[in-house]
């Protein structure tokens, strides 16, 4: 797995609170609030750090362009309950906050079409974000103050109140998307990918300008969901939609997580979470690699030895520290990419028994 804001996710304490078809609503809900909050401080670390980032997202979300190219904004993640992300311009008075959504609902406080939007805490609840920013902008004498939501889709396009509320407005995560990847920070690139692993689906087709690359994308993917199936790990639901868990997709790679129900993982792994493992596809400059990754391996000596006695054609081990230990391959020498996976992870006793047959 290369370093990215996905493999951090993954290996962070936000990650790994829902898993599967069975997983029930609260579960679900938390890892939806978990994705959110990384999102939010990826955003904020490249608005931080990558001025030509923060220029683009203050123009294509929150309409300052006139402060795009200003060096003084203060960043802030969460620093209150109303609001994500929240830009303090001092020097012009300009107050932003921002609200993220990817798959949780904008609940009725954070809505600007809901009454309770505009009303101060009452009967144990929240006040809505209109009277806490207005609160915050009187305090820190604020001029221009501005609020923004962020979704999928927006859910919502007129405020309730005009007259001398909060102006509020809706946006949408397509607006981020450049004319060309050429365009894209490599850091600004890394966030888009990872939103697009959370399942902000606008950020995932970035790069097909033509069905040549398209056609090679849904190949490999296929490939992958044939050689997990012919290991019984079911990629699958019977109706034919995709497991989730199963797969994580980027830029630069695509590729089958490894989970804890699959057979002999929780052997070679020791990490508590899922996923234990990956197998696919990963492209290094103009080299693309089949890899199977072991996460947190409880014996890397003997995992490394096994790997080592495979010695399959121009394969190799990589040592990412406790962390990780892989087995790679270059794909022009794997002699069939799913006879690769296959051999690799049944070696590794991956495979059911009733795939063996």
């Amino acid at each position: 797995m290369t370093p990215s804001f996905s493999s951090l996710f993954d290996r962070s304490r936000y990650s790994g609170h829902a898993r599967g078809p069975d997983i029930d609503e609260a579960a679900k809900k938390k890892d939806d609030e978990q994705k959110e909050r990384f999102a939010s401080a990826m955003i904020a670390l490249a608005l931080k750090v990558d001025p030509t980032f923060r220029k683009h997202f203050l123009v294509s979300i929150c309409g300052l362009t006139e402060l795009a190219d200003a060096q003084d904004w203060e960043i802030l993640v969460e620093p209150e309950y109303w609001g994500d992300l929240v830009l303090k311009h001092r020097a012009s008075g300009s107050l932003v906050v921002i609200e993220l959504k990817i798959d949780c609902k904008l609940a009725d406080h954070q809505d600007p079409t809901h009454p309770r939007f505009y009303s101060e805490a009452q009967d144990g609840e929240c006040s809505g974000y209109d009277w806490e920013i207005e609160q915050c902008a009187q305090r820190e004498h604020f001029i221009d103050r501005r609020y923004f939501t962020i979704q999928k889709t927006a859910t919502w396009s007129k405020a309730v109140r005009k007259n001398g509320a909060l102006p509020s407005s809706a946006r949408e995560w397509r607006q981020l998307l450049r004319d060309s990847l050429l365009s894209e920070t490599t850091m600004e690139r890394e966030i888009y990918d990872c939103l697009g692993n959370f399942g902000v689906t606008c950020f995932l087709g970035r790069g097909f300008n033509n069905m040549n690359k398209a056609k090679e994308t849904i190949d490999g993917i296929n490939l992958l969901i044939a050689a997990a199936a012919e290991l019984g790990l079911e990629p699958l639901y019977p109706h034919g939609s995709y497991v989730k868990a199963r797969f994580e997709l980027g830029r630069d790679a695509i590729g089958v997580n490894l989970l804890s129900e699959d057979p002999g993982m929780r052997t070679l792994s020791g990490r508590l979470q899922d996923p234990l493992g990956w197998f696919g596809y990963e492209k290094d400059a103009d080299e693309v690699y089949l890899m199977v990754w072991i996460y947190e391996p409880k014996e890397p000596k003997s995992l490394r030895k096994k790997f080592e006695e495979f010695r399959l054609p121009k394969s190799r081990v990589i040592d990412d520290g406790p962390g990780a230990l892989a087995y790679v391959c270059p794909a022009a020498y794997s002699g069939g990419d799913k006879e690769w996976f296959v051999a690799v992870l049944g070696k590794l006793g991956t495979k059911r028994a009733e795939a063996m047959t």
